[in-house]
C-alpha cells in the first residue's frame, strides 16, 4: 500500500513570527519574574527592578522626592517598583521574545504532528540548545554591563553572594526565562501551523459527552492555558499582597507606612509602641535578613585597636535599658511616622573607648548589611545614652525593626538610626550618607512635635467633658509643658502630662474641655525640656524636618 504523502506545510510570515515571539516573551516574563521573585525571597538575589531602583534613588533630588511621597504617600515606592516589574515582563520580556522569534524560529517551523504537544517539545534538542545558547547571552551581557552599571561591578564582584554565587545564581533566572520562551514560542508556532492546517478543527470523540464529535481542546492548549493562568494568578496576588500590605519596609523611599499609634482604652497612645504597629523605615525593596549566628560587626578607621564582635560577646558586655522615641524626618505635622519603644543594647560610647578613637577623628560612620551608609559627629557618638541595640519591647530585635543589632541615638531623625549595622568606622572628614545626598539635613535634629490623637478632626462632639490628648516628643531634650488652644490659637490652656516615660521619649498628654455648642479649631503645642517653645512657622519636612502646630477642627452639638 503506498504511504500517503506528507500534509504541505504553510508558511507563516516574518511579521506573524515577531508577533508570536513578543506573545510568548511577554508569558516567558511573567513566568522569569515569579522565578526571580522566588530567587530574590529564598537565596537573596537581588531582584532586577530592586537594583535599578537603588541604582536610581539616590539620584532624585530629595525635594522632588519629597513631593512624590506628598502625591502618592510611602506606596510610591512600592508603586515604581511594580510599574519596573510590568516594563520587565511586557517591554523587555516581548523584545526579547521577538529577537528570539529572529534568530531561532527554525526548529518550530516543522510540519505538526497529531502527537501531544510536550512530547514534541522534549523531543527537539535544538530547543534546549537554543534555550542555553540565548540565555548564555543574555547572562553575559548583564553580568558586564548591567551589573557594573548598578553597583555589583562585574559579574555581581560586591554582591552579597560573591562572583561565583551571583553568577551561577543570574544564570539559571536567565535560563528559566528562555525556557519559557523556547517553550511557549514553539507551541505557538506549532498551534498557529495546525490553525493554518485545520488541524484543531477537527473532531475529537472523546470531548463529545454523546460521542458525537466536537471542537477539539487538546491537552496541549489545557497545558499551556494552565500554566500560564496559574503563573499570571501567582503574580497578580504578589502584586496585591505587594501594593497592599501593610507590614512591609516602609517609610522614607519605602512603601506604605504604618501607623504608629496604639491606643488605650482612654482614646490615647499606649506609652510603648506594639513591635507589630511601630513605623518602620527603609530605603529597600526587599529588606535583609541576617542572622544573629553568623553576625560579626567591625569596628575600624581611625582607632588604636581595631576589632570584631559577634552577636554572643555584643551581649555578654554591660547593658543599658531605655526607652526612646523614634520619628522619621519625613514625617508631616500630626503625622504617625513617629513611635516609642524600650530598648536594650550595648553603649556605642563602650565599643569605641575600646577601640580607641584617635585624635583628629571628626564623623563615626555606620554601615549596614542592604548597602544603606550614615554618619553623626563623633561628640555625638560618645553620649552616652547612645545604643547599639539587639532586644525590642522585651524580645530580641526582629529583622523588620534591624536585627541582629541597630543604632539608637535619641535626638537625631530615624534615617541616622542605622538598622542591620555591620560595621563602624571612625573617619577625620565629614561623611554624608545615603539620604544627606539627596539634599536632607546631615545633622537631622529632631523638631519639637505635638500632635492630637483624639478627637480626630472633622469629627461632631457632644457638649460637655470632652478629651483631647496625644503625644509630644522632642528628642533628648525632652518635653517641660504641653499647651492646648479652643480657639485656633488665640488663647492657650496647659495640658496634663499623664505619662512621661524618659527623657528620650514621648510623653502623654490630655485636656478635659467642658465643651459647649459651637465650630472649634484645637491646636497644640510644647515646650521643650530646654524651656524652648516648638517652631509655630509651617514648613514641610524635606529638608529638616516638618514644622508648625497641629490643628484638629471639630464640632460640638
Amino acid at each position: 500500500m503506498a504511504t500517503p504523502a506528507p500534509t504541505p506545510r504553510p508558511d507563516i510570515t516574518p511579521r506573524a513570527l515577531h508577533s508570536l515571539g513578543f506573545r510568548a516573551g511577554v508569558i516567558a516574563g511573567v513566568g522569569f519574574t515569579l522565578v526571580m521573585l522566588g530567587l530574590r525571597v529564598f537565596l537573596f538575589l537581588p531582584s532586577l527592578p530592586e537594583l535599578v531602583q537603588n541604582a536610581i534613588l539616590p539620584l532624585v533630588p530629595g525635594n522632588v522626592f519629597e513631593s512624590l511621597i506628598q502625591t502618592f504617600g510611602f506606596a510610591a515606592k512600592r508603586i515604581l517598583f511594580l510599574i519596573m516589574v510590568l516594563f520587565q515582563v511586557v517591554v523587555v520580556g516581548g523584545l526579547l521574545g521577538m529577537l528570539y522569534a529572529r534568530l531561532f524560529a527554525a526548529p518550530s517551523l516543522v510540519t505538526p504532528q497529531q502527537d501531544d504537544y510536550p512530547a514534541q517539545m522534549f523531543g527537539k534538542g535544538q530547543l534546549w540548545i537554543n534555550a542555553l545558547v540565548y540565555a548564555a547571552a543574555i547572562w553575559l551581557v548583564m553580568m558586564v554591563v548591567f551589573a557594573p552599571l548598578v553597583g555589583l561591578g562585574f559579574f555581581g564582584s560586591g554582591s552579597f553572594q560573591g562572583i561565583i554565587g551571583f553568577s551561577l545564581l543570574s544564570f539559571i533566572l536567565y535560563l528559566s526565562y528562555t525556557l519559557f520562551l523556547a517553550f511557549f514560542f514553539h507551541a505557538m508556532v506549532q498551534g498557529a501551523l495546525r490553525r493554518l492546517l485545520g488541524m484543531d478543527a477537527a473532531p475529537h470523540p472523546a470531548l463529545s459527552p454523546n460521542g458525537r464529535g466536537g471542537v477539539s481542546i487538546g491537552r496541549r492548549q489545557l497545558l499551556r492555558g494552565g500554566v500560564v493562568a496559574l503563573a499570571a494568578l501567582g503574580l497578580g496576588y504578589w502584586a496585591w499582597r505587594y501594593i497592599t500590605d501593610g507590614g512591609g519596609s516602609d517609610g522614607m523611599g519605602g512603601a506604605a507606612a504604618q501607623n504608629g499609634d496604639q491606643m488605650s482604652v482612654a482614646g490615647l497612645p499606649a506609652v510603648i509602641t506594639p513591635t507589630n504597629t511601630f513605623y518602620k523605615v527603609s530605603k529597600n525593596t526587599f529588606d535583609p535578613s541576617p542572622s544573629s549566628t553568623d553576625w560579626v560587626l567591625s569596628v575600624s578607621g581611625l582607632v588604636d585597636h581595631a576589632f570584631s564582635i559577634g552577636y554572643a560577646d555584643l551581649k555578654a558586655m554591660p547593658a543599658l535599658e531605655q526607652e526612646v522615641t523614634l520619628q522619621c524626618i519625613s514625617n508631616e505635622v500630626g503625622g504617625n511616622l513617629i513611635s516609642n519603644g524600650k530598648w536594650k543594647g550595648v553603649r556605642l560610647a563602650d565599643l569605641l573607648k575600646r577601640a580607641g578613637v584617635q585624635s583628629g577623628a571628626q564623623d563615626v560612620v555606620f554601615r549596614a548589611s542592604d548597602g544603606y551608609s550614615d554618619s553623626v559627629t563623633l561628640e555625638t557618638a560618645m553620649h552616652d545614652y547612645n545604643l547599639l541595640a539587639y532586644d525590642m519591647n522585651d524580645a530580641p530585635l526582629r529583622s523588620d525593626h534591624g536585627a541582629p543589632a541597630r543604632l539608637l541615638i535619641p535626638g537625631i531623625f530615624g534615617m541616622k538610626n542605622v538598622k542591620w549595622l555591620t560595621s563602624i568606622e571612625v573617619v577625620n572628614r565629614e561623611y554624608l550618607g545615603f539620604w544627606q545626598s539627596q539634599g536632607w539635613d546631615n545633622m537631622a535634629t529632631v523638631r519639637t512635635a505635638t500632635r492630637i490623637t483624639v478627637p480626630e478632626s472633622g469629627t461632631t462632639l457632644k457638649a460637655g467633658g470632652v478629651l483631647i490628648g496625644g503625644t509630644a516628643a522632642a528628642g533628648d531634650r525632652g518635653i517641660r509643658q504641653v499647651q492646648v488652644s479652643l480657639d485656633g490659637g488665640q488663647t492657650w490652656h496647659t495640658a496634663q502630662l499623664v505619662a512621661t516615660p524618659s527623657q528620650y521619649s514621648w510623653v502623654i498628654w490630655q485636656y478635659i474641655w467642658q465643651a459647649t455648642p459651637g465650630r472649634y479649631t484645637i491646636v497644640t503645642r510644647s515646650i521643650d525640656g530646654f524651656g524652648d517653645l516648638q517652631a509655630a512657622d509651617s514648613r514641610p519636612p524635606y529638608a529638616s524636618g516638618a514644622t508648625g502646630y497641629h490643628k484638629v477642627e471639630v464640632v460640638v452639638t
